[in-house]
């Protein structure tokens, strides 16, 4: 369930900044960036290192949007 709560915020979060700079995330970017953030959360990562790390990760995966 907090693994949930957290992909939620998350989401919402990062739509949100999507939104607000005017673009639209490549397809899976968001969930993959979400999961990923809960992820490291559960392994006790601060949520700034889960952030840090898996935006890293997504830069990597999905490109600079």
């Amino acid at each position: 369930m907090v693994v949930q709560i957290i992909q939620n915020q998350c989401s919402r979060a990062m739509n949100a900044d999507f939104k607000a700079a005017g673009k639209t995330p490549p397809p899976g970017m968001v969930q993959d960036t979400c999961n990923c953030v809960a992820e490291r959360i559960e392994k006790l990562d601060s949520i700034e290192e889960a952030k840090t790390f898996c935006v890293k990760q997504s830069t990597a995966k999905y490109g600079a949007v």
